[in-house]
């Protein structure tokens, strides 16, 4: 696979984003999700529509189908923690919710870096 290298963000006041639940690499900025589900008051689903950070999805023989979407899990460049998945197929009758391309991280597997620190 070779090198990796990492991409993080600027941690200053003004900055919101998430890091992967294991390790300290970053993964998405707040600005780039989007609540999918909830549960009570806690989110239980981001999508990230606009693009991947430190995230590797499995090679194309590993996809799965879920209904009519085809999905294929992501995990942490860092240290491999599963992060979600990424949809790689999606029905042309589908909602417009989620299209090819975008990445549903499951909240559980992240922690929120609020501007002062590191929360879970």
């Amino acid at each position: 696979m070779g090198r990796v290298f990492l991409i993080y963000f600027d941690e200053t006041p003004v900055t919101r984003f998430y890091l992967c639940g294991a390790c300290p690499a970053h993964m998405a900025l707040r600005q780039e999700l989007v609540v999918f589900g909830n549960q009570g008051l806690s989110p239980v689903i981001f999508v990230l529509r606009r693009r991947d950070v430190n995230v590797y999805a499995l090679s194309p023989g590993q996809d799965r189908m879920v209904g009519a979407r085809t999905l294929s899990d992501v995990y942490c460049n860092n240290c491999g923690n599963l992060l979600g998945v990424k949809f790689i197929e999606v029905a042309n009758d589908d909602d417009g919710a989620v299209r090819a391309g975008y990445f549903l991280l499951y909240r559980k597997n992240l922690r929120k870096w609020n501007g002062q620190g590191i929360v879970a």
